[in-house]
């Protein structure tokens, strides 16, 4: 953005075009650097007029140029920073006037510079955030500029720059730098929307993992910033401290998970991992392990009032401050915005035919094995809501006419801290409240087109339990693959002539394998999908 100076346009157009010449300039703009510490009394190291901008550090110039005009036209100068080698322009106006500018770094003659031209044309330009912020410091005047990137990476590089804001206490500029401050929290949140798309779009997870401390903030201390559960926004904030636990301190991860709404989680969340975090975090609590600063205590608490009802839950309430209390954003139950539309988000998942033959092609008599399909387009190749990892998977016996096809539950890897509690909830098959969701395996028809059969409906009423899950069987097609013996099991190495009858038996199962599946494949690919839906469909089926 530009400040338009007044007076006829096409005349400030013209001096404008005069900046940046040597000829007709009338003084010359010297920069000095610094050289006592601050607070101290400068003492500037010039060097002879005339050095341009590829000058030593010490010292840059840039020289201005007023051209002679009637005292009616006479409502603005033009002034610009000379580039290049010195001309001889400047040789003969050697004698002109010398304006003496003092900064404390050679970094920070371009932003000085930038506030000069200001003065003279009545524009400021900036290439980057981080610039307009250096010229705002050096003459207290701030401009979003116009830039080829997009409004939330400016906001972005924004937020990098908290060094470089104005003092809110002492700077008369922070009133208007806090309404810029506040629409760059509005598009940094706009932009990535909610927990979900964070922790299942690869573009926008990486996006977050970068920010800073303080534009992270902005998305945790949003009501619109959406998500399923407040769960998830657990998770989103363990994943970035799982990246930047070193570049923070004890207050700042104090602040950031002070953000969370945790009476809000699941009671997965509440009853099993949030116990297991403040294990670790009192184990230890300067470490990556224990990130967040909760208590054994807190985590009992909350798991308790979120609980419990009637006089129970009022006493809760009442006795909360006992042994310290906790952060009030733990406590606070205003909604974030809902972020599962009316229709569900679709979540589709793949399995190809040679991903089938490996897991179901060698299978002894009455073996089992089972299949995880990817679910597509996902980080971690599954569906991250709730807090947790959910899965398609297939499960098959062989010599059975039919394929279990379930969802599973799993806790994600940034969970499993250090003390192990989380990682044996699995083992231990602790209970938490299932997905609102679909689950479809895609099937072909006679006429060869592809429809979409449901295997299951999720209630978020249901139980599911770490580490395992619920479906339902489905048919396959064509006879069962005959069992593999012990020794073609094993990859033994046998006679020539039985390597060739094993080999072609290798050949049977596969193909066997590969009519059981027929139905559902299609250009070698089986294909199916979840819909996560809102929890007010909790009795739609």
């Amino acid at each position: 953005m530009a400040h338009v100076a007044p007076g006829n346009p096409d005349v400030i157009k013209i001096w404008a075009g005069l900046y940046g010449q040597q000829e007709y300039s009338d003084c010359t703009v010297v920069f000095m650097l610094e050289t006592s510490p601050p607070g101290g009394q400068a003492a500037p190291a010039v060097e002879p007029a005339g050095a341009g901008l590829d000058a030593p550090p010490g010292q840059r110039r840039s020289a201005s140029k007023r051209r002679k005009l009637a005292a009616e036209q006479a409502v603005s100068v033009t002034i610009t920073v000379a580039g290049g080698e010195t001309s001889p322009a400047t040789t003969a106006h050697a004698d002109v006037p010398e304006i003496r500018i003092a900064v404390r770094s050679a970094d920070e003659v371009a932003a000085a510079a930038a506030v000069v031209k200001f003065a003279y044309t009545g524009l400021v330009k900036a290439g980057s955030i981080t610039e307009a912020l250096q010229v705002r410091q050096q003459a207290d005047y701030l401009r979003m500029p116009s830039r080829n990137s997009s409004s939330a990476e400016a906001a972005t590089e924004l937020f990098r720059c908290s060094a470089l804001y104005p003092d809110p206490a002492n700077d008369p500029t922070f009133a208007a730098f806090a309404a810029v401050l506040a629409e760059a929290k509005r598009r940094l949140v706009a932009h990535f929307g909610d927990a979900l798309a964070v922790l299942n779009k690869e573009v926008l997870r990486i996006q977050v993992l970068t920010l800073p401390a303080v534009g992270l903030e902005a998305l945790l201390e949003s009501d619109d910033f959406g998500t399923d559960s407040e769960s998830s926004v657990v998770l989103m904030l363990a994943e970035w401290m799982d990246v930047n636990y070193g570049r923070t301190d004890a207050d700042t991860r104090r602040r950031l998970c002070g953000l969370l709404r945790l009476v809000q989680c699941s009671r997965g969340d509440l009853d099993w991992i949030l116990p297991a975090l403040a294990l670790d975090h009192y184990c230890h609590p300067d470490s990556l392990a224990g990130w967040l600063p909760i208590t054994p205590d807190q985590a009992g608490w909350l798991s308790k009032y979120v609980g419990a009802s009637g006089a129970v839950k009022a006493a809760l309430w009442e006795g909360r401050a006992a042994g310290g209390g906790m952060p009030k954003g733990w406590l606070n139950d205003r909604p974030r915005r809902p972020c599962v539309p009316p229709a569900g988000l679709t979540f589709t998942y793949s399995a190809s035919r040679e991903e089938l033959l490996e897991a179901f092609g060698h299978l002894g008599e009455r073996q089992c094995s089972s299949l995880l399909p990817d679910v597509d387009a996902t980080p971690n190749e599954c569906i991250w809501a709730m807090g947790l990892e959910w899965h398609p998977k297939l499960e098959y016996r062989q010599g059975n006419a039919k394929v279990g096809m379930f969802l599973i539950v799993r806790v994600p890897a940034t969970l499993e801290v250090e003390s192990g509690t989380v990682h044996r909830l699995e083992e231990l098959r602790r209970p938490t409240e299932s997905l609102q969701a679909r689950l479809y395996i895609s099937k072909c028809g006679a006429d060869g087109r592809r429809e979409d059969v449901r295997i299951c409906s999720f209630a978020s009423s249901e139980v599911f339990t770490f580490g395992s899950g619920w479906g339902n069987d489905i048919a396959l097609s064509g006879a069962a693959a005959p069992p593999a013996s012990v020794q073609q099991q094993a990859g033994e190495q046998r006679p020539a002539g039985e390597k060739q009858q094993e080999e072609q038996a290798r050949r049977a199962r596969e193909a066997a394998v590969a009519a059981q599946w027929a139905a559902y494949l299609k250009d070698d690919k089986l294909t199916g999908k979840v819909v996560l839906l809102p929890q007010e469909d909790t009795n739609q089926q």
